[in-house]
């Protein structure tokens, strides 16, 4: 069982032919240009389980999970290619309708209501920790392949935190 989120990086305003700011770029979570990526973590073990990004800050979380883009193995990028028949993963309600994601809802029994919050906030946690490193911190002013390889090199920092004395909480 994994938690997914989207997380949002500060970049910079990327030149626009007509527009002196790209909508595409533009990040609600900062009211400035951004990029986004999606990360699942393990629920029952300190572990990062997928990263998928950079896309335009603009793109819905919806959109990151069932990206249909082919690595150079040609498997598809998104997590919901990755997620094995019959189970599910966690999200918060910005995936809501994904098939082979649990959300919140009405139906859910108050434990597994806990549960589901406690993860998300498990995910959260993580995620915070990431954006403690002013590279992704403060607005990125090289070119996007090299904010891609930045953001990979922050989360192995932050899965090699978590292996040597510094472990999120359990679920």
């Amino acid at each position: 069982m994994v938690t997914v989120d989207g997380v949002h990086a500060r970049t910079r305003e990327f030149y626009h032919e007509l527009m002196s700011k790209n909508p595409k770029l533009y990040s609600h979570k900062f009211n400035q240009a951004g990029l986004t990526y999606e990360i699942a973590l393990s629920v029952y073990e300190d572990r990062c389980v997928h990263i998928n990004g950079p896309f335009y800050a603009s793109v819905h979380d919806k959109k990151v999970f069932e990206d249909d883009r082919l690595d150079e193995n040609g498997n598809p990028m998104g997590l919901k290619y990755k997620i094995p028949e019959g189970h599910l993963v966690i999200g918060d309600k910005g995936y809501r309708g994904c098939k082979n994601l649990s959300c919140s809802n009405s139906h859910d029994t108050p434990e597994v209501r806990k549960m589901k919050g406690r993860a998300r906030a498990r995910q959260e946690a993580f995620n915070k920790r990431i954006k403690t490193f002013q590279c992704l911190d403060t607005r990125f002013r090289h070119a996007g392949k090299k904010h891609h390889l930045c953001f990979e090199a922050v989360v192995v920092i932050c899965q090699y935190q978590l292996e040597n004395g510094s472990p999120l909480f359990d679920v």
